[in-house]
């Protein structure tokens, strides 16, 4: 299984990865709601059904908007990657 993970360095050219989704983490750091990019990918999840796995990175910012019935899971100072592979391990 392949794990797609997008920088923060601005707009992701490449569509692709998006498309083969199998689940999506949202990683919810001050901010996160207030960024036009990771809203407009949890409502791509959303909208195709995929599984939602919200999780707590930097901060105190819980899921809103569409997920917003859901807590964050605390990233216990693991890396994005370390977290990432435990979960796919775990599914």
């Amino acid at each position: 299984m392949k794990i797609f993970i997008r920088r923060l360095s601005g707009k992701n050219k490449l569509l692709e990865p998006y498309k083969q989704w199998i689940f999506f983490i949202s990683l919810h750091y001050d901010g996160f709601s207030n960024s036009v990019w990771c809203q407009q990918e949890v409502s791509y999840a959303v909208a195709r059904g995929v599984k939602i796995i919200p999780l707590k990175f930097d901060g105190k910012e819980n899921p809103g908007g569409f997920i917003g019935k859901y807590q964050g899971l605390s990233r216990l100072q693991k890396t994005v990657r370390e977290v990432a592979e435990e979960i796919v391990i775990k599914i």
